[in-house]
Order: structure tokens, then sequence, then C-alpha cells
């Protein structure tokens, strides 16, 4: 957990802290989801005895805010940085649980050590060790796709042309190799991730959130999985230019033509 500059924390009070404990934890409107060896009536013992105690606590409200996806180029020009960060944001389509196993295969994909964000940023241009890609949420709402990696500084420009050429071409192509055997090795490690109890309750709970009820075994979603299935979902993602880009360099001259700022806060700023 990133706790914000120092100052920032200096200023919280207990006050804030009985505030969130109160508004965090209660029993009100709670999803949970039990996995391992344990029949219901042991389950539902253990679950009384976590919540007891606590208020029951009101709904929240649902958050209605859209996030503003716009693409921009921005760099934070840090001059006491020691490396220089290069990452990509772009609006991930709307999660459902018939699309969960493509997703999936589809950031593995990328994330391969063959796969193009690697190929392009390490294997060609040298300027990366590695180039990670993931998913993650503000919400619902509000999802969205990543590229991130430190790069080189005097080949961060080139670095954010190579990386949108290569994800403009997968893309259009899809992963080069044997959707199959990509899918055999995928299946292979679900089938041993789901022998723990926490891992087993996480995809569950996961899925449960999305708010249509519990997924099938994973195994069996990626057994049910094809290319075609696969390649109509990537149809779906954010294009190659609808990707936002955010840098951060100790050269405030790496990324030319980005909204150069000297604080987080000042983004807010950049057209």
């Amino acid at each position: 957990m990133n706790p914000g500059p120092s100052e920032r924390v200096q200023e919280v009070t207990r006050e804030d802290l009985v505030s969130w404990h109160a508004a965090t934890f209660r029993t009100c409107c709670a999803l949970v989801v039990v996995a391992g060896p344990l029949d219901g009536e042991r389950a539902g013992r253990a679950v009384d005895s976590l919540f007891a105690g606590l208020p029951r606590g009101i709904a929240e409200r649902k958050l209605t805010q859209r996030a503003d996806f716009t693409p921009r180029r921005i760099l934070l020009h840090r001059p006491e940085a020691t490396a220089s960060l290069l990452a990509f944001l772009g609006q991930k389509p709307p999660a459902h649980l018939d699309v969960m196993a493509e997703d999936h295969v589809i950031l593995d994909a990328l994330n391969a050590l063959e796969g193009p964000l690697l190929e392009a940023a390490r294997t060609r241009l040298r300027a990366a060790y590695r180039f990670n890609a993931g998913y993650d949420n503000f919400g619902r709402a509000n999802r969205f796709l990543f590229f991130v990696g430190e790069v080189e500084a005097t080949k961060l420009a080139a670095a954010e042309t190579a990386i949108r050429e290569a994800y403009a071409a997968f893309l259009s192509t899809g992963p080069s190799d044997s959707y199959d055997a990509r899918k055999a090795r995928l299946m292979t490690e679900l089938t041993e991730t789901m022998k723990y109890p926490s891992d087993a309750a996480m995809i569950a709970l996961r899925g449960a959130l999305l708010e249509q009820g519990l997924p099938p075994m994973p195994n069996q979603e990626l057994a049910d999985t094809s290319r075609d299935q696969m390649m109509a979902r990537l149809g779906q993602f954010p294009r190659a230019e609808e990707l936002m880009v955010i840098a951060v360099s100790p050269d405030a001259k790496a990324l030319p033509g980005a909204c150069v700022i000297g604080t987080p806060e000042q983004a807010v700023n950049c057209k």
C-alpha cells in the first residue's frame, strides 16, 4: 500500500481512523466466500465469530463517477529519480463471467517472455529488463488495462513508440504461439491453484462480485474457449492510440511533446 506523501500521513487523526473503521468494518451487505474442507455449519460459525461485535452499518451508495481515460501524454519530472518509468493506461472493456477465461489468456500472452511487450522493450530496444501488463479497477464501472516498466531514460520516447506498435500488432494478430498449448498450460496451473483454499475463494469471490453468481470452475471456462473467442474479446480492448501514457523521469525532455508536471496533482491540468 502506498500511503502517499509523508505530510498527508501526519494529517491523519484518530477521529479519521475511527470514522474509517466504522464505515469499513460492518456486517451489512458483506459477501463471504468460503473454500476448503468445511461444511456449511462450521463455516457459518466461523463467519459469525468473525463478524461478532461489528455494527451492521448501511449499504453504500454505488459510485457513478466515470474515470477519464482520455489519451494524454504526461511526464512527471523528478530530478532525483534514479530510473525512468513508462506506463500505459486504457479503459478495459466490461467484465462478465463469459469473458473471464479469454481475459486470462490475453493477459498471459501479453506478459509472456516471447510476448509483444518484452519483445519490443527488451529484445529490440534493449531499453527495459521487464515490462508487465495487468488489469485493475476503480470499481465495476471503471476498469483499466495497464502496461508498465522501468525504461532507460535516453530511450523513453523510442520505447513509447515501440510498445504502441507492438500492442497494435497484437490486437490485430493475437499471440503468435499455439493457442491450444497456452490453454493447456494455463489449465494445469489453475488446477494447482484451486488446491489452495485462499486462492479458490478469491477466484469465486471475484466472480460473485460481478453480480452474476458464482463462476464455474476456471478449468472448465478455459476448456470451453477458442482462439476465435479470444480474438473477438481482444477486439473490444482499447486501441493503441487510445492509451494514456504516464512517464516518470529525471529528464524533463525525455518524452517530447508530453505535458511536463512536477507533482502528480498537476496532471489534471494536462490536456
